[in-house]
Order: C-alpha cells, then structure tokens, then sequence
C-alpha cells in the first residue's frame, strides 16, 4: 500500500472565522496608472464581459456599464484582503477563459486573485466526514454551501432532505456466551515502526470507513489509500516525471576559433601545428563540445607554438653564431698561412741559413751625409715570431729584422 503524505491547507482553514460584509462586484471598471484589462487583480463573469472591459479601456474618461460583474483585487477599491469569491466556469481571469468553477482568495500584496479550488463538484448525497466551510465566501448561489473532503471541495446548492431511517425489526434475544474483551490495539502487538503506527492509527477510525486486514489499513473507498498522518483516506499521489531539459548545444568561442584559423594559414609550413589545429577544429565539429575540454586543448596549442617560436630563434642566433666563428677562424688561417713563409724560411719551410751567415759575417756599409755608417748585426733571436714584417732601416737600407741586435757607429 502506498504511504503518502500531502502538504496541504484545509479550504475551512484557509477561509476566516469572520463573517464579510457585502458584495465587492461592480457592473463597472476604471483602470489606473499602469493597469491593464488582462492583470490577475481582475476576474470576470464571462467573456462578454472581459471583452467590454476591454474596449472601454479609455483611462481619463471612465468606464460604461458592463454587461456583467468584475471582481477586483485592490487594497484601496474593490475587494479587500482574504475576500473569498466562487466564480462559474467560462469566467475569465489572467485574460484567458476560465472553463471550471473555481474559488478565488484576494492578495493585496500584491493585488491580485489567487486560485484556491477549481473544478467544484456538487457534492453527494451522503456527506458523512464531509466539513462545511465556516467563513463566507462572496457570489454563492443563494442558499448554497461549501464543503471539503481531504482534497476534494464540493458545492451544495440545495440542502438534502433528511432521509427517514427505517425501523429496526425486532429480534428475539440470543443467549451468547460472553466472549474475552479484545481491544483493536491488542492486534497490534508483536509489529514495529512504520507497521505498528498504521496499525494503531486504523484503530481511531471506524471500520466501516477503513480497516486492518492484517497487513495494512484498507480504506472501504478501495480508490483511496489510508494517510497515517491525517487519519483519512485520501487519492494517491500523481507522480509526474520531470521532463527532461534540453540545453543548447555548445559552440566553441568564435574568437578563438578566428584566432585558429589564422594560424592554420600562418604555421602552413610547419605539419606538427598544424596538425594540432585540425584535430581542435573537428572537435569544435563535432556537435558534443566541453568548454573546459577545448579550453585545455587551445592553452596546449599556444604553448606548442610558443615554444616552436623559441627553437626557431634560438636556431637562428646559433646559425649566426657559427658563420661568425667560421668567418673569425677563417681569418687566423690565413694570417697564419701567410706567417709560414718570411726572410728567415725558405719557400719550403726550412730555416734560411745563408742570410743568417751573410748578415753575421759581414757588415752592412751605408754611405751618409756624414760620412760612413757601419752596422754590426748580431742575429740574438733568428726564429720567427709572426714578425718578420717589423725592420730597422738607416737611410732606406734595412739593417735589422724582428728579434735582432745591432749597433750603429759613425766613422
């Protein structure tokens, strides 16, 4: 059995004890400030009557008999806070026909109706456990009444005539023998938690309205479940099952879909990036995107070319750097090339030992304005130091190399 329980407040609470003076209907209507014909502060009888309203919208010269009653909901005119009102089926309130009777409570904060019962039934003709409303509500039929049953709400019209209860027939006396006093509770003995409290519950009530079949409290309207909480038998719960939310599809940003774009024409070159950019292009394609999902891939392709960009021109500097060092060593290969060969070496390499002993042996004989100049070279140092190009001359003769001694005197 279905245990359900159901948040609701009693129409008989909802209506007030005291009793509301006059009727808060007019055949008349004058809309103020922002109002409009169709705002839920507004209930009329029919449609012929919304539709009058509407065409004498006019504002600043008020409003003509309508050919009907409208109930406005206002702190100021028309009905006050907590008026109740029954208004027939094909009424129109928030602008839309109204095809259920219904019963309507005042909020004025804000102003407006607020439905509390719709499609009232009459009620039956048996109205065991049935509860007439204590407060009044306006635009009942005369003489008429309404009553609540758990959730169900009715409308009594004509008072029913009291039914004469048949005699009893009599019966002879039967000898019973007494039997042992067994209380409705003492079936309950030996269950625990939610069994037990059923159990006990189905006790208060009389059996004609529910009863226990050992298991569970059966309501004697089989169409009913037995509500533990509120002791009545009530309609089952409707689940209704959530429907489902359809969100709309994720697109990749269109800034940074531009962005890869660009760089698919950029990197044409480079087959590693670009390859990284078509496989987040077919994702963005794909119809199922995470933004977090591409959000992680784009940051991966710009450190990727970032990085790419630092190789690059760190390749290029590098490049640089050794044509710069070729160029450098190129030059010292050739001065020194041009060192191996020099007045001291012969054009094989070897050591020039006759202008060694030419030099040493003999003295160089210069002829001046002042009248002989002899050297006497002495060859201290004959090896070559990369020098050679570095001479002492007297009057245009060379008289020494790199590395020599001599002495000049003149005779």
């Amino acid at each position: 059995m279905k245990k359900i329980i159901f948040s609701i407040i009693s129409l008989t609470f909802l209506l007030p004890e005291t009793v509301l003076g006059g009727s808060c209907g007019f055949q008349h209507i004058e809309f103020q400030g922002n109002q409009d014909p169709e705002d839920d502060e507004f209930i009329y009888e029919n449609d012929d009557v919304y539709t009058a309203a509407v065409l004498a919208d006019n504002r600043d010269q008020g409003s003509p008999d309508l050919p009907g009653i409208v109930w406005e909901c206002d702190r100021e005119q028309g009905c006050s806070n907590n008026t109740y009102v029954y208004v027939p089926r094909e009424h129109v309130w928030n602008g839309i026909p109204q095809p259920t009777n219904s019963i309507y409570r005042c909020s004025t904060v804000p102003d407006k109706w607020i439905r509390i019962a719709y499609n009232i039934e009459e009620c039956p003709k048996d109205m065991d456990d049935w509860s007439k409303s204590t407060g009044t509500i306006e635009n009942l039929p005369d003489g008429a009444a309404i009553y609540q049953k758990g959730l169900r709400v009715c409308i009594q019209t004509v008072s029913p005539s009291p039914e004469p209860s048949p005699e009893p027939s009599p019966e002879p006396p039967v000898k019973t023998t007494p039997a042992p006093t067994i209380t409705c509770v003492d079936r309950c003995h030996g269950m625990t938690g939610q069994q037990y409290a059923e159990c006990t519950t189905c006790c208060k009530v009389p059996e004609s309205y529910a009863d226990w079949n050992g298991s569970e409290c059966i309501c004697a309207d089989k169409t009913l479940d037995f509500n533990v909480l509120t002791q009545q038998c009530e309609a089952p719960k409707v689940t209704v099952e959530p429907q489902p939310v359809v969100e709309d599809p994720v697109e990749c940003p269109t800034v940074q879909i531009t962005l890869l774009n660009q760089w698919l024409v950029q990197y044409t070159g480079n087959v590693e990036i670009t390859n990284r950019i078509m496989v987040i292009l077919n994702y963005c394609n794909s119809g199922a995107v995470d933004l977090t999902v591409f959000n992680s891939m784009f940051l991966e392709l710009q450190n990727f070319i970032k990085d790419q960009s630092t190789l690059s021109e760190l390749s290029s500097q590098q490049a640089a750097s050794r044509r710069r060092i070729a160029n450098a060593a190129s030059d010292i290969r050739s001065v020194v090339d041009n060192l191996d060969v020099s007045k001291w070496r012969t054009a094989e390499g070897n050591f020039n030992t006759s202008r060694l002993l030419s030099d040493s042996i003999a003295g160089v004989v210069l002829g001046t304005a002042g009248g002989l100049i002899t050297s006497n070279v002495m060859k201290k140092n004959q090896a070559s130091n990369g020098l050679e190009d570095i001479q002492c001359t007297v009057g245009g003769q060379v008289v020494a190399g790199w590395g020599d001694q001599f002495q000049v005197g003149i005779h």
